[in-house]
């Protein structure tokens, strides 16, 4: 499944299609993609599309992402800067574009105000902004209400409430997002996407309980709506993890990782988590004096996919670069130990102050 790091500018032969023809993909959730249309709008309930001049639609439950061929300037600039790295160049550009649209919706690109305010609910996630988060998503919620982008917002918002333990205001935000579903007539994905935030942010469950709750979601969700069974099933993974029960988790992780019907974020824990799962299984090879060197490999390989294509998940890269560091550190031989060095020095510079950054530290030279 290609993510927004993996879009790539038009290329060279593009450029001899006729400026009247669109290319937007649609992708879907079930790893299908609708491809050479031109987005028109983006609804609550369905997102508008022509193709070959005919209008059609797909429900918005079914919409994973959309890659756009053509936006507004400003909403190009800023997905560039973002490419780049560059998340607050990436949000003054969305916001200089949202500040010119917000009173006065364009003809064109009628799509781009609410795709606008989330992209900066997302990166303010991102640089771990929470506060800056509940604010964009208030924004949206307010100023785009029939927006496909209403649901996310407000399962971000609890997402980042939950980060500061406002538990009051989760559970306030979520009851919103159940009246929005009954009342809109919303799909089964979004009842779901409910049910599965409510288990992670207020149940105050653990162990196997927790685990039987999210199987239960998981299977709710089956094959209609892999993108919520695979987080339900990477949160149960998660318990496992917790419990040091690692062949269960590994097995949860490693099945997630071989599947395309999965999100950025849902992909990017997976592999951390496996990563963790190897990483703990190599250091007990090791103590009881068995080769541990193929299993590090396979950790190694599995955080340094969350480094390099993941990048934009900033929840799992810090972690994932310092246990990089740590898995070349097991080798004696002078080159994995400068390439550890680096991976810390790189977690302190671009993660100060978290928990990762401190750990790094300690194993400076």
């Amino acid at each position: 499944m290609r993510t927004r790091d993996q879009i790539l500018s038009l290329s060279a032969a593009l450029l001899l299609v006729p400026t009247s023809a669109w290319a937007d993909t649609i992708f879907l959730t079930d790893g299908s993609m609708i491809g050479d249309c031109n987005v028109v709008t983006e609804g609550l309930l369905s997102v508008q599309y022509k193709t070959n001049k005919r209008q059609q639609e797909v429900g918005s439950d079914k919409v994973l992402m959309i890659e756009f061929d053509r936006s507004p300037q400003l909403v190009d600039r800023a997905e560039a800067a973002l490419a780049d790295d560059q998340h607050l160049t990436a949000v003054d550009d969305f916001e200089e574009y949202i500040a010119g649209v917000i009173d006065k919706p364009p003809s064109r690109y009628k799509w781009a105000p609410a795709y606008a305010m989330y992209r900066v609910v997302e990166i303010n996630e991102t640089m771990g902004k929470f506060d800056e988060v509940v604010k964009a998503a208030n924004r949206l919620l307010e100023r785009e209400p029939d927006s496909r982008y209403v649901p996310m917002a407000f399962l971000k918002k609890a997402a980042a409430l939950s980060e500061e333990n406002k538990e009051s205001a989760v559970e306030k935000t979520l009851d919103q997002l159940g009246q929005i579903v009954a009342s809109k007539g919303l799909s089964k994905r979004w009842q779901l996407e409910l049910d599965l935030a409510r288990l992670v942010y207020t149940a105050n469950l653990g162990g196997a309980k927790l685990r039987d709750r999210l199987e239960e979601v998981a299977t709710q969700a089956s094959a209609e709506f892999p993108t919520v069974r695979n987080r339900a099933d990477v949160a149960a993974a998660e318990s496992f993890l917790a419990e040091k029960k690692l062949d269960e988790a590994a097995e949860i992780f490693e099945r997630i990782t071989r599947d395309p019907q999965a999100d950025d974020r849902t992909l990017a824990a997976a592999y951390t988590g496996h990563g963790d799962c190897l990483f703990t299984k190599g250091v007990a090879m090791a103590s009881a004096g068995e080769d541990p060197t193929a299993v590090f490999r396979e950790a190694l390989i599995s955080y340094m996919r969350v480094v390099v294509v993941y990048k934009q998940e900033l929840r799992y890269v810090p972690k994932a670069m310092f246990y990089a560091g740590r898995v070349y550190q097991q080798s004696t031989d002078q080159e994995s130990q400068d390439r550890a060095q680096r991976l810390y020095v790189g977690v302190l510079r671009n993660f100060k102050g978290t928990k990762w950054a401190n750990e790094a530290r300690g194993f400076r030279k």
